[in-house]
């Protein structure tokens, strides 16, 4: 189980510094996805797991 969280939380950072990039984060904001948020929403659970 902690390997698969461990998985998670790496693939969530990268998907996090590539929604942090700015020319994306501004695609997913204009788009209305809240895709920046619901990352983090996933990253907080993972932590608490």
């Amino acid at each position: 189980m902690e390997f698969a969280v461990s998985a998670a939380r790496w693939v969530l950072g990268k998907a996090l510094a590539s929604v942090t990039d700015g020319m994306l984060e501004a695609w997913a904001a204009s788009a209305g996805l809240g895709l920046k948020m619901e990352l983090l929403y996933a990253q907080g659970m993972l932590d608490n797991a």
